[in-house]
């Protein structure tokens, strides 16, 4: 017995593995609030054919006769309808638009969510031309979002970081208003986290930041 459960990001190559046995699959599309959709696979044909749904196991038998049953553990996968009920136009999200855990986009989202293609709930995010599957789409309070925008910049630009750099970093950023306290409470949170080293300048008696990395001078604790 094998058993595959079934998403729209597998939706394919579960497809291939049903035709692999010769057993005819083609999408299954219901009207899901006023939007026709993909929502699973049509597994077989005539009175005997089954439907798998997003979240359901299809199960191959033995006998090679298939069967579906609810997952133990979905997959938590939101359509673009449940996003848009709860995430309106300009929510403060981290996306990743190759690799979940590759290259990451911290901003607001630019557009309610639709479904591409009728079986990939997606959204447009600001700085990224093309929409972003909701899987690779995390929602972050405007304090998180910000203190990781700022990150990203520190870890592109490098070098010393004081509290008027970041600033004038935050003019071209998603959050163009935030003062000189502000963007010191980022810079110490950040630094707390781990991923600054402070340095104080004595003589100037000035204070800045670079990446937690080993830098010449005095490190303050």
């Amino acid at each position: 017995m094998r058993c595959r459960v079934l998403t729209p990001d597998n939706l394919r190559s579960v497809d291939d593995w049903l035709d692999q046995k010769n057993v005819f699959a083609k999408q299954y599309y219901e009207n899901v609030e006023g939007e026709t959709i993909v929502t699973g696979l049509r597994i077989g044909d005539g009175p005997g054919r089954l439907v798998a749904r997003f979240g359901n196991t299809i199960v191959r038998h033995h006998s090679g006769a298939h069967s579906v049953r609810p997952t133990q553990h979905p997959t938590g996968e939101l359509t673009a309808a449940e996003w848009n009920a709860q995430y309106p136009v300009g929510t403060h999200v981290i996306a990743y638009p190759g690799v979940r855990g590759g290259r990451a986009v911290v901003g607001r989202t630019r557009s309610r969510a639709w479904t591409l293609g009728g079986h990939t709930p997606s959204v447009l995010v600001e700085g990224e031309s093309g929409c972003i599957g909701l899987t690779h789409v995390d929602p972050v309070d405007e304090q998180t979002g910000r203190r990781l925008w700022l990150l990203t910049v520190i870890r592109s630009e490098r070098g010393q970081w004081s509290t008027l750099r970041a600033v004038t970093a935050y003019r071209n950023s998603p959050w163009p208003t935030p003062g000189r306290s502000t963007a010191q409470r980022d810079l110490r949170a950040l630094a707390r986290r781990g991923e600054l080293t402070v340095w104080d300048d004595d003589t100037a008696k000035r204070r800045a930041y670079t990446l937690a990395v080993a830098s010449p001078g005095r490190r303050v604790a």
